[in-house]
């Protein structure tokens, strides 16, 4: 049991440290690099409404350290994050919505296991006609937004 335990521990260690290198890969590649200034200008030019309007049409093609460039903008710009969370008056939920939940994820997963997962690259590097500003925003990691 105390060797199960600390096979756990060290594979969350190993993942943890992982993590803090990308991030730290992540905060380093964005620190030296720029944008095409053409397209730059373009972007901080345009106001909401022309966000708004541009964010399911407009398509690029970003590969590599463009892409990374591309997601600042696509995550600073999204027109559906949410920008206030509603204050709950309770945190919990009662035990039967909470397994109406949980049963309908069980009953899910058997189908999502199925599915071939796409990544970013695949879909909007080597993809043929690139990704919208919606298709990009689903990739944001802090991705709280708002659902139609």
């Amino acid at each position: 049991m105390v060797c199960q335990r600390s096979g756990r521990m060290g594979t969350s260690l190993v993942l943890l440290r992982s993590s803090l290198l990308l991030c730290v890969l992540w905060l380093t590649i964005l620190a030296e690099m720029d944008i095409d200034p053409v397209w730059e200008n373009i972007f901080k030019a345009r106001s909401d409404d022309d966000w708004r309007t541009v964010w399911h049409t407009e398509r690029h093609r970003r590969c590599y350290h463009d892409l990374l460039i591309h997601m600042d903008w696509v995550c600073q710009k999204d027109i559906y994050a949410v920008k206030r969370k509603k204050k709950i008056s309770e945190p919990f939920v009662d035990d039967q919505q909470a397994h109406r939940f949980l049963g309908r994820r069980r009953k899910r997963s058997a189908t999502h296991h199925a599915l071939v997962k796409r990544g970013i690259i695949d879909e909007c590097c080597h993809g043929s006609a690139g990704c919208s500003w919606e298709e990009y925003a689903e990739y944001c990691p802090a991705n709280s937004r708002l659902r139609s």
